[in-house]
């Protein structure tokens, strides 16, 4: 059964780009919110 690691390497991938954007996302929210000209 090849497509179990597979499927679990892409889930894995999947989560970590979503976290990442997440990451991405609250990081300039961050200092848009905070920047203080």
């Amino acid at each position: 059964m090849p497509e179990m690691p597979e499927n679990l390497l892409s889930l894995t991938l999947l989560a970590a780009g979503a976290i990442a954007s997440l990451a991405l996302v609250a990081l300039v929210t961050y200092m848009a919110f905070f920047q203080k000209p």
